[in-house]
């Protein structure tokens, strides 16, 4: 494993299996994340339902609660941006209908499915 140092003075590692420049080696089996197919934790954070991070993100901006579909408070007299955000939270929430709408759809359709299957 070799160490290569940068015109800025900071040591980089050389991955043993691709050859690449890497921060971090993994000692599990001496290759860099790339080689190892790891990936960031935080890439996987709010992927079970696409806009519900959006939502609690506009609803914080408004000192609303950040629960999805809660009330949306009065506007406060020193928010200027009050009603776009409250129109972006009320419209990433219609999506999230859709969304929920078309995942019961399918389960229902898996009952129908199944019970047709045991009805044979």
């Amino acid at each position: 494993m070799l160490v290569v140092w940068t015109d800025w003075a900071l040591p980089w590692f050389e991955c043993p299996r691709c050859g690449r420049r890497c921060r971090h080696i993994f000692l599990d089996e001496l290759a860099c994340r790339i080689c190892l197919r790891l990936d960031y934790a935080s890439r996987h954070l709010h992927r079970q339902m696409p806009g519900i991070h959006r939502v609690a993100r506009l609803r914080r901006k408004l000192g609303a609660d950040p629960h999805p579909f809660a009330n949306i408070p009065e506007r406060p007299k020193h928010h200027a941006r009050f009603h776009r955000i409250a129109e972006r939270i009320r419209a990433e929430e219609a999506g999230l209908i859709d969304y929920l709408g078309t995942i019961v759809r399918d389960l229902q359709r898996r009952i129908r499915v199944r019970k047709a299957k045991h009805q044979r």
